[in-house]
C-alpha cells in the first residue's frame, strides 16, 4: 500500500501520541480486510481443484486423497487415453503426485468411449505390426496365445518348475535363437528356427516379458512377406527386404539410385535417414525430429539418449551429450545454419513470445 506523505506523517503522529485519527482507523480497516481476504483464499485453495484452482472440488481420490473437479480430471484423463498408443500398458497416474489410479476408480469420471479406447489400446499381449510399403496391408509378425490355451497344451509342471520362471524365457529365447541361427547353414533350417522362436513366444503368460519376446523375435527374423501382394519388407524400417545390408545403410543406398532416376520418394527417405534412429532395445525404427535428447521408445518404452543411443544416464545431457561429442557439435552447426538456436524446445512455451 503506498501513502502519502501527509498520510505518513498522521500515521507516525498517531503511533507516537495514540491520538486518534480517520487515517489510522482507516489503515485498521484495511488491514483486518486483508487478513479477512487471505483467510478466504486459503479456504477456497482447501476446497479446490487441485487443476484449476478456481472450481470447488467434486472428489477426492481414494488413496492419495488429491481432490479435483469432475470437468478438469475427465479432461486429464481423457488426454491421456488419447495419447496412449504405444504397445506398453499406459497406467493413469494422479496429476499431483503421480500415484497409480485404479481404472475401477477413474472409469467413474470419465465417458464412456474414453474407456473403450483405454481398453483398445491398453489391453495385454497386443502385437506388433506395421504396413506393408506396396499395398498399405497391416502385417502381424507374432500372434500371442493366452495363459489358460498354452497351460492346457503343455505340460502343467513347466509352469511351476523354477527354472521356467518368466523372468528367464526372455533370455533363454535370446540365446537359443543366437546359437541355432549360427549353425544354420540353409533357407530350410532358418526357417525352422523362425518356428522355433514362435514356439517359444506362445509359451509366455506375463504381458510385459511377451513384449520382449516379440521385439527379440523382430530383432532376428526383421522381413515378412505380406499376405496380399506377396512382397517381402522389413518390419524394422518399413522398407523393402535389404538382406545383407543394414536399414540404414539400404536407405542410402536407395538414396545413391534415386538420385538417378529423379525418383520424388528421394527427400523422404532423406527426412527419414536423418530423423530416424533404431531403439537400441526392440530394434524397431523411431523418428524424432526436434527435442531434447532423452527419448522413451512408445513401443517398448526403453528411455535412451538419441545421440550416443546409450540408456538414458546423468552422462547424457538434455542437450549436450557427454558420449557423443562429434554429433553434438554437428548438431550445433546444423541449427545455426538453420537459424533454430533461439527456437523453444517442444512443448515448452516460447518466452520471447510471452514478453512481447
Amino acid at each position: 500500500m503506498c501513502l502519502s506523505g501527509e498520510q505518513k506523517y498522521l500515521f507516525i503522529f498517531h503511533f507516537l501520541f495514540g491520538h486518534a485519527h480517520p487515517l489510522a482507523a482507516h489503515l485498521q480497516q484495511q488491514e483486518r480486510a486483508v487478513r479477512s481476504g487471505h483467510a478466504d483464499n486459503v479456504q477456497k485453495y482447501i476446497e479446490g481443484c487441485s487443476i484449476c484452482f478456481e472450481r470447488k472440488l467434486d472428489f477426492c481420490l481414494e488413496y492419495c486423497r488429491d481432490q479435483f473437479c469432475t470437468d478438469c480430471f475427465q479432461k486429464y484423463v481423457t488426454e491421456v487415453v488419447n495419447s496412449s498408443w504405444g504397445l506398453s500398458i499406459t497406467k493413469i497416474r494422479c496429476p499431483v503426485c503421480k500415484v497409480h489410479i485404479s481404472q475401477q476408480e477413474w472409469a467413474k469420471y470419465v465417458s464412456e468411449a474414453t474407456i473403450e479406447r483405454y481398453n483398445k489400446f491398453n489391453r495385454p499381449y497386443r502385437t506388433f505390426s506395421r504396413c506393408c510399403p506396396y499395398c498399405e496391408t497391416e502385417m502381424t509378425p507374432c500372434e500371442s496365445l493366452r495363459y489358460s490355451s498354452c497351460r492346457s497344451r503343455f505340460d502343467a509342471t513347466i509352469f511351476r518348475d523354477q527354472e521356467w520362471r518368466n523372468s528367464a524365457l526372455p533370455h533363454l529365447h535370446h540365446r537359443l535363437i543366437e546359437q541355432l541361427k549360427s549353425i544354420s547353414n540353409s533357407k530350410h533350417q532358418l526357417e525352422q528356427v523362425k518356428l522355433i522362436s514362435c514356439k517359444i513366444l506362445q509359451l509366455e503368460v506375463r504381458p510385459e516379458s511377451w513384449k520382449k519376446l516379440q521385439f527379440d523375435h523382430i530383432l532376428y527374423f526383421p522381413d515378412i512377406q505380406c499376405s496380399d501382394c506377396d512382397q517381402f519388407f522389413c518390419l524394422q524400417c518399413g522398407e523393402g527386404t535389404h538382406k545383407g545390408l543394414t536399414c540404414e545403410a539400404n536407405m542410402k543406398q536407395r538414396i545413391l539410385w534415386q538420385q538417378q532416376i529423379n525418383d520424388n520418394d528421394v527427400e523422404t527417405l532423406r527426412w527419414k535417414l536423418e530423423f530416424s534412429r533404431k531403439c537400441p532395445c526392440c530394434s524397431i525404427m523411431i523418428h524424432r525430429d526436434e527435442g531434447c535428447n532423452k527419448v522413451e521408445c512408445t513401443l517398448c518404452g526403453f528411455v535412451f539418449c538419441w545421440e550416443c543411443r546409450l540408456p538414458w544416464s546423468e552422462n547424457c545431457g538434455y542437450f549436450i551429450c557427454a558420449t557423443n561429442k562429434r554429433s553434438n557439435l554437428n548438431r550445433l552447426a546444423r541449427d545455426m545454419l538453420e537459424g533454430d538456436l533461439n527456437r523453444s524446445e517442444l512443448g515448452v512455451p516460447d518466452v520471447n513470445n510471452i514478453f512481447i
